[in-house]
Formats: structure tokens, sequence, C-alpha cells
């Protein structure tokens, strides 16, 4: 019986999390990873690097970073593509954490760098954007080629923040054709506007300075033309960089035109594709409302809403495993199965 057929399934669940002391509270686990970068506890970020050509005529090479496990079984184990958040890359903590859970769990990770992210900036024109999908797409046609790395159970994908809106949005376009089993969003802004208008609040100043900061170091070292150099620099927060230098460099009347063609909230009922929204109410970044408002949806949609979590954080008691990671694999392991007519035990269903 498919368990993931149709409609989606809204859950206010605190069983399964509770905050690490003393990480309590949104704002404190939002910056754990930033402020605790443990990388020792992390195993040698070694792998296979993977660069890839695109073929927008741009000349662009975007890289991915593979690791695969020795128990690795292309039937029993799907691959994980890995997709970073805004300013991120394949070496973000998150990235490094949930590769090393993942691999220790015996899955292939291939962890993507969005166009002109981490490794690849140096070797793109271009930079990448909510709505760009495409650099996804070419990593999981490079990737399902490899029948050493993708048997039966396939591809699945997670995507924090800004890489799970890329990767919604990819699952909204593809339809059936989207080349995963599965995906899982973290921490992902639905609705981009109202996430935009958040971060200008006074609470989130520290963060807007840390991440605009980012951003603009990013688009500079790809700008156009000098002209654009005086404009980057003085944009003041992100929706304004996001009507001055985003939108117009992609194509977007502006920052409101680019928020509503990229927002994935009115489009995922298009989803085909079997996935999870994870998110907190505690958020201090992205707004919880318009994970309330979804309802009955008729696509394959899983919405796990907790009361605390912060941003991409899910920092958890007894554990250094965030929660996403683990509800994440649960959530594969259980779709896969559900594929191959196999029974799951009930400590491998979704959390």
């Amino acid at each position: 019986m498919q368990r993931y057929a149709s409609g989606s399934t809204t859950a206010m669940a605190e069983e399964g999390f509770r905050q690490r002391f003393p990480w309590i509270g949104g704002h404190l686990q939002t910056i754990r990873n930033v402020t605790m970068r443990r990388a020792g506890r992390i195993p040698p970020d070694t792998g296979q690097r993977i660069w890839l050509e695109t073929d927008d005529g741009s000349g662009d090479v975007i890289a991915l970073k593979l690791s695969v496990p020795e128990n690795h079984d292309p039937d029993g184990k799907p691959l994980i593509l890995l997709i970073h958040g805004l300013s991120g890359c394949e070496d973000s903590m998150n990235q490094r954490m949930s590769a090393a859970w993942f691999m220790g769990r015996g899955h292939a990770v291939a962890r993507l760098n969005l166009r002109g992210a981490g490794p690849s900036e140096a070797r793109c024109r271009k930079r990448y954007h909510s709505g760009h999908t495409a650099d996804l797409a070419l990593a999981l046609l490079h990737l399902a080629r490899d029948g050493r790395l993708v048997g039966e159970a396939g591809i699945v994908a997670m995507g924090v923040s800004l890489g799970g809106v890329i990767l919604l949005n990819h699952l909204i376009r593809s339809g059936r054709d989207s080349g995963l089993r599965a995906a899982v969003s973290v921490s992902s802004p639905l609705d981009l506007a109202a996430a935009s208008r958040r971060f200008m609040a006074p609470s989130n100043a520290l963060y807007k300075r840390h991440l605009l900061a980012r951003m603009k170091a990013l688009v500079l070292t790809a700008a156009p033309s000098p002209d654009w150099e005086p404009v980057i620099r003085s944009c003041r927060n992100v929706w304004e960089f996001d009507d001055r230098i985003v939108a117009p460099w992609n194509g977007f009347d502006g920052a409101e035109d680019y928020y509503a063609r990229c927002a994935p909230l009115p489009r995922l009922g298009d989803i085909r594709t079997p996935v999870m929204l994870i998110h907190a109410a505690d958020d201090p970044w992205v707004p919880a409302d318009p994970y309330r408002s979804l309802g009955k949806i008729d696509a394959p949609l899983q919405v796990r809403l907790l009361p605390r979590g912060g941003h991409v954080g899910f920092h958890e008691h007894g554990t250094d495993i965030p929660w996403h990671n683990r509800a994440a694999e649960r959530f594969f392991t259980g779709v896969v199965a559900d594929r191959a007519g196999r029974s799951v035990p009930e400590a491998g269903r979704a959390a």
C-alpha cells in the first residue's frame, strides 16, 4: 500500500525531539552550527571531486563532492544528494554533519555546490538563486548514469533553507520525472517575500549583517561589469539585494516578481515525488505560517512542524546528530521500502 499517495499531513509534534542544553530556543539552535564548529568530531572530508559542465552557454562548471562508504548497497540504500543553503557550500557544517551521518548508515552521499558556490566560485560567471533548478537536474542526470552508485533504491535528496526551495521548485517543475524517489526540505521558506520581510526584523540584525556580507562577496566575484560593484555594496538588506541585484541579473522584474515566480507555496500541489517538509515554529529567519496554512493538498507531502529547532538547527538532547538528519533517513527508508513492496518496521517510519 502506498503510504505517500496524496494529501498532505501536517503535524505540530514535539515527540521525538528535545532541545540540547544549553542550545535552548530558536536563536541558540540557529547559531550553534556557527559557534560550535567541532570539525574534529566529523570524519575527514574525503571523497571524489566531480566537475559538471553546464549546457546553458555560460561556460560555467559546477562542483559535486561524492563520498561512498565501503558497505554501500545501491539496491538497498538510496544515494543521497545534499543541497546547501544561502551562502553555503559542500563544506558548510550542516552539510558535513549530514554527510557523515548518512554515510555511517550505509548511504553514498553527493554534496552539490550550487552555481558559483564553494569550489565552483572561480569557474562560474553566474550565481544561483531560488528558482535556478537546472544545475540540480544536471547533477541528478549525471549520478543516475552510474549503476555502481544508483541501483534499485534510486536517488533521494535533502535541501536545507534556500537549497530546499530549489529542491521543491525542481519537484514542482519536473512532476513525475524528478529523478528522485523522495525528498526532504529543512527550514525552507515557502513564501519568499514573507521570509525576506522577516529578515528585516530588529531581532535579526546580526544575522542580516552577516548573511548580506557573504551574499555581496559571492556576487562581487562575478559581477557582469564594474558598474555593478557600487550598487552591490550599497544594498542595505536582503530585499534590496534581491530587488537590485538578483532580480535584474536573472531576468526578473524586481524582488516582488522574483519572489512570486520562485516561491514554492502556491505550486506545492504540482509535486508528484514523496516529500517531507521539516520546519520549526521558532525559526527566527523563516515564518512558520505558510506551513500551518497547507492543510489538504493533492500531493504526496508530509509536514513536520516542530515547536522548537531554530533554523537548520534541531540540535537534540543526548546526541550530536541533528534531529532532521535522523527523520530524513527514516523517511527515505520508508519510501524506498514501500516502492519495493517491503514491510517497514515502526522504527523505520517517518518521525
